[in-house]
């Protein structure tokens, strides 16, 4: 059916909107960076997705984190991709293109609290990933037989990505994961509740709705972050609403479609914080959304697991 099928291409994009938490608040415990110049930290990093309960993708990389300047202002950061165990599926059989080119270095940097500020090396990584991109385009249109056309489509759609505001929230979500309850102050098993407007950059913006609060962790000097959100049910409603009429859909079946359709993304986010050395020991955030449109139902989720390993 066109007009189901226009609506979940939105919805897809409504994955892209919320992949970091806001840094807003106020209140008891306040969770601050404390590092030096030289500090160093390493990390397991998982992703998985599934739909529809079964697994459409996994990889696992081994992450350093190094605070490569410390001043009164805030930390200069640096992380650095050691080694890709497992890489994305959708890329299997062009493991030399994505290897050579895919950017490994990122430096960025935050507040004295640790709040992200700035991405240094933005243009770096862009023209990687622009070579990346033209040569993942051109192979994998040879070896498919796709016609020039096709191919030159498939370069400019993936370039368009790359020039959008929230281009470092999808190629490295993980600092967003990590940073992201640094400069908040959290209760004692008291949730506070948020509300925030996530960006893909492209004038597209979800309502979020969430709560976060803290409990003790297993160990004296460890506390557990915890952070539960979902999306505005009558926002996204209108959100949608606005974007079909915007492409000339508002037909009375396509409204009333709309108006049945069920669309519930939630997000949770649970870290296990070392008081100590003020940084995560491990970090689970996860997506899910679940879409009913007529006779269509689809269930997708995302899992991001960050554990820090030993030296």
């Amino acid at each position: 059916m066109k007009s189901t099928n226009i609506i979940l291409s939105i919805v897809l994009c409504l994955f892209t909107l919320c992949q970091a938490f806001g840094q807003s608040l106020e209140d008891e415990i306040s969770i601050s960076a404390n590092w030096l110049k030289g500090d160093t930290y390493r990390f397991s990093i998982h992703n998985s997705e599934q739909s529809n309960e079964e697994l459409v993708d996994s990889f696992i990389y081994i992450a350093r984190l190094t605070v490569i300047d410390a001043t009164e202002e805030g930390y200069t950061l640096q992380w650095l991709i050691e080694k890709n165990q497992k890489m994305p599926d959708e890329f299997k059989g062009y493991e030399e293109i994505y290897n050579k080119n895919t950017p490994k270095e990122f430096v960025y940097t935050t507040t004295k609290s640790g709040v992200f500020l700035e991405w240094k090396n933005e243009t770096e990584v862009k023209e990687k990933m622009t070579q990346f991109f033209k040569e993942y385009a051109e192979a994998y249109g040879k070896d498919n037989e796709m016609g020039e056309a096709y191919i030159q489509m498939m370069k400019e759609t993936m370039l368009e990505s790359l020039q959008t505001e929230g281009l470092r929230k999808r190629i490295l979500p993980e600092a967003d994961y990590i940073h992201g309850f640094f400069g908040r102050v959290v209760k004692r098993d008291e949730p506070t509740p948020y509300t925030r407007f996530d960006s893909n950059g492209a004038n597209d913006s979800l309502k979020i709705v969430g709560a976060y609060s803290f409990s003790e962790g297993k160990v004296p000097i460890e506390i557990v972050l915890e952070d539960k959100a979902s999306a505005d049910e009558a926002y996204t409603q209108d959100f949608l609403r606005a974007r079909l009429e915007g492409m000339g859909l508002s037909s009375k079946e396509q409204k009333q479609h709309l108006k049945k359709a069920i669309f519930d993304l939630k997000y949770a986010y649970e870290c296990t914080y070392d008081v100590e050395r003020s940084f995560p020991k491990r970090i689970q955030h996860s997506t899910n959304l679940r879409v009913e449109i007529v006779e269509y139902k689809q269930a997708y989720s995302k899992t991001v697991t960050i554990q820090l390993l030993e030296k």
